[in-house]
């Protein structure tokens, strides 16, 4: 038997679906929609007999599928992912390491898709530009080095060259710049997996 909890993750989850299910919509009349959904379901769940699993899932499945509510709201079918669209992530993950010329590649093809929301292209875009071999080009960045010389006036004048982060500000900027660009990637492939399901 499943509890309250379980059925109000069931319901979180159709709608935080159907929400990505609508995320051509503008904020402005996405939401809407999304409320009164789950008012419906709110008030269907009051007058069920048993507020179980079986009878939770029945509710949200009268409400109708993901693609008759985009219908409703005026949108297209859900297009699907292109025979392109698997490449992206890996393109934005090691392009960078094919002459630097894969990454953009990968961005253009991600910016061209229509799976992939605004949200993800920006994520994928910015989180870590040159994916990991923009990492590699931060690590090869010349340490800082510091160099003195004297005068005959007995002053010393020293000069620093080079990169140098703080060791407690370089280590997690290093370590974000490696799982940044492998998170973003693993949303991008949950999407194409999510489209193909």
């Amino acid at each position: 038997m499943s509890s309250d909890n379980d059925n109000d993750k069931i319901v979180s989850h159709y709608l935080n679906q159907l929400r990505q299910a609508l995320s051509d919509l503008p904020a402005r009349r996405r939401e809407p929609i999304i409320e009164e959904i789950a008012e419906h379901i709110r008030t269907g769940r009051d007058r069920l007999a048993h507020d179980d699993e079986v009878s939770v899932r029945q509710l949200l499945e009268s409400l109708g599928d993901y693609e008759s509510i985009r219908r409703e709201a005026g949108l297209s079918a859900l297009p699907g992912p292109s025979r392109f669209d698997p490449w992206v992530p890996w393109l934005l993950l090691f392009g960078g390491f094919l002459f630097g010329v894969g990454w953009f590649v990968g961005l253009v093809m991600l910016w061209e898709s229509r799976v992939f929301s605004l949200r993800a292209k920006l994520l994928g875009t910015f989180i870590w530009p040159g994916g990991l071999f923009g990492t590699m080009i931060l690590l090869g960045l010349p340490s800082a080095a510091t160099s003195c010389s004297g005068s005959s006036t007995g002053s010393t004048h020293c000069v620093t060259t080079g990169f140098h982060l703080p060791q407690a500000l370089g280590l997690p900027v290093l370590a974000l710049s490696v799982i940044l660009p492998i998170i973003v990637a693993a949303m991008l492939f949950r999407r194409i997996a999510r489209l193909r399901a």
